[in-house]
């Protein structure tokens, strides 16, 4: 599994070189750019809820202009949503020897805006998609990776790139 990384948008990173499969971590302030047009985004939604005890969070889940909005606690739904949209990036990609990428993200905001079990559920379920379709879950965080990031992700990137190898 090789991941190189080189200036990509102000603060961000770019994954040149993706694993067919698997699970990557990266820490940037943005998301990282993906060489592919097999992509399909996974973020914190537009749409929030009060009920006056809990908020409630939707997810965004796009491709290109394609944009659906699935509610958190809908599992099903999510990879629904991502399973299509990836099956139309599949139809339409110029080069079909590309990886299918999910990419995950903002991960620590929404780990500080969803409840903890819904955060882990929503990732486990990427996890799930990414690995039936033989794709990248690739996941950006704000924040540094846990200690057990380390353990459940393939590749772990850590901080802004540097230009040093």
């Amino acid at each position: 599994m090789t991941t190189e990384d080189a200036p990509a948008a102000p603060g961000g990173r770019v994954v040149t070189t993706l694993p067919g499969r698997g699970t990557v971590l990266v820490r940037s302030p943005a998301p990282p750019e993906v060489p592919t047009d097999r992509c399909v985004d996974v973020r914190l939604g537009p749409v929030v809820t009060f009920d006056g005890d809990h908020l409630g969070m939707s997810l965004a889940v796009v491709r290109g202009s394609e944009r659906r909005r699935v509610e958190r606690r809908d599992l099903r739904a999510l990879e629904r949503a991502v399973a299509s949209l990836l099956v139309d990036a599949r139809l339409t990609a110029t080069d079909q020897r590309n990886p299918e990428v999910v990419r995950f993200g903002d991960r620590a905001a929404c780990r500080s805006l969803l409840p903890p079990p819904a955060a882990t559920a929503v990732e486990r379920q990427l996890f799930a998609v990414a690995s039936r379709r033989s794709g990248t879950l690739l996941t950006w965080t704000s924040t540094a990776p846990r200690p057990a990031d380390y353990r459940t992700y393939d590749v772990v990137l850590d901080g802004p790139p540097t230009g040093q190898r």
